[in-house]
């Protein structure tokens, strides 16, 4: 039963690669699906994106899509190196297929999305803002209920941060005595950065200056307060600090095209209207002790913790004696307990975590797609970008800034790259292209 759901994720997604993509979005950047996942002796295990990816990845090579324009290129040597690396590890002394596997069919073959959404004609990229809109709104009712719900057992099962034996060793427990205690435990599903940027891109679409009907504006509304419920149940003070940036990135942004200047204070106060509304959602529908520790984690020192400098220190060491392919993970976990440090060597710099997955040419190649990316949105002062790329510009500065943080693992983790690859190929097919056949990408 379980491979009839893979082959026909792989025949799905090959036919229709905007509904893979949302298969992709399902398994990884949403909660913790047991039934999408099978284990496997010699590969550890299959799942559903794995064959969304093999589709998609088939129907880019059966039509001939994968030509080496200025768009694709860059995603498309990321995912060849990390076929040269993967490689690696089918040779003597290399760790055999399970890492192959991994390397490449889980993680390579991720940073060929970017090529799909260029690929995909406008009708079919318009689809995509509506499949991730509602992945985010599902991924934002499930943390609702898991703060209300006060079912242990689902939030257990459904969570990836509990599902790790070496802090969890009786998760379900543990949320029983949290609820007891009237505690609400931080909770970040595998769909935070997706919703984190849904959000953004709404803010932006608020700010556009654009004519929408009252019901299309009740409903950006609506979901932007229930995205913000979403965001202040993380108590992530980075992530708070960090939502000053897009927001200045959007006024300046949007500041050129609004016709009547004033309109941008309106936009504004709109946001600020959607802000103050969460709270006060938030504080009926909360205890006090959870605004108190979200205050109080904004009493704490900034500084970047101990731990997080001695693992990068060991990531960069790492790097120097291993530079070409790195060392096919991004923990330490091995190498701190080595050095007697105290470290878990969970806690790397997400630039650090990709050279140690795939080598400094991988790091490279991320510094080379984040230029290219500038360089793209600087087009606009040839050709000014609509309101849909600034709004998918603010949600992708937004994560990047989260990674500059150490916030998310955006280069190395499925549930990170994921959504931020998604928002580089849509902005790649809806940035100003000025070709002259008039096509964005294809």
């Amino acid at each position: 039963m379980i491979y009839l759901v893979f082959s026909t994720a792989f025949v799905v997604s090959f036919l229709w690669m905007d509904v893979g993509i949302l298969l992709l979005m399902i398994n990884t950047c949403t909660i913790t699906i047991p039934f999408l996942y099978y284990k496997i002796p010699g590969i550890g295990g299959l799942q559903m994106s794995d064959f969304a990816l093999m589709g998609i990845a088939a129907n880019l090579f059966a039509y001939k899509r994968l030509s080496l324009n200025h768009d694709k290129r860059i995603f498309i040597f990321t995912c060849l190196w990390f076929l040269c690396v993967a490689a690696i590890e089918l040779g003597p002394g290399g760790k055999g297929i399970n890492v192959f596997y991994n390397m490449f069919i889980r993680t390579g073959l991720l940073w060929l999305v970017p090529v799909a959404i260029i690929s995909m004609p406008r009708k079919t990229t318009q689809r995509l803002f509506v499949f991730i809109t509602l992945c985010a709104l599902f991924v934002t009712v499930i943390q609702g209920y898991a703060f209300y719900g006060h079912d242990a057992a689902f939030v257990a099962g459904a969570y990836y941060q509990f599902q790790n034996p070496d802090v969890y060793l009786d998760p379900e427990q543990n949320m029983v005595d949290c609820y007891d205690m009237d505690i609400l435990p931080r909770m970040y599903p595998s769909g935070t950065l997706l919703v984190l940027m849904v959000m953004i891109f709404y803010v932006g679409v608020l700010f556009a200056d654009v004519k929408r009907s009252r019901w299309e504006t009740f409903c950006i509304v609506a979901g932007l307060v229930a995205f913000s419920l979403f965001f202040l149940s993380l108590r992530q003070r980075s992530a708070i600090l960090a939502l000053c940036l897009p927001i200045l990135f959007l006024m300046r942004s949007q500041a050129r095209n609004i016709q009547n200047r004033r309109r941008l204070f309106t936009y504004a106060l709109s946001f600020g209207v959607v802000i103050l509304v969460s709270i006060s959602l938030a504080l009926k529908l909360t205890n006090l002790s959870f605004f108190q520790e979200l205050i109080g984690r904004f009493q704490d020192t900034l500084v970047i913790g101990s731990n997080r400098l001695l693992d990068d220190g060991l990531a960069m060491r790492a790097i120097i004696q291993s530079p070409l392919n790195g060392i096919g993970r991004t923990s330490l976990i091995p190498e701190a307990r080595a050095s007697g440090l105290n470290t878990l060597g969970l806690d790397v710099h997400p630039f650090l975590a990709a050279g140690l997955l795939a080598g400094v040419p991988f790091m490279t190649l991320i510094i080379v797609l984040i230029r290219y990316l500038y360089r793209r949105y600087r087009i606009r002062q040839i050709a000014p970008h609509d309101w849909v790329v600034i709004a998918v510009a603010s949600a992708i500065l937004y994560a990047l800034f989260l990674a500059l943080l150490n916030i998310t693992q955006l280069f190395t983790d499925p549930k990170h790259m994921v959504p931020f690859l998604i928002f580089a190929g849509l902005f790649l097919a809806y940035s100003n292209n000025l070709l002259k056949d008039g096509t964005h990408g294809a």
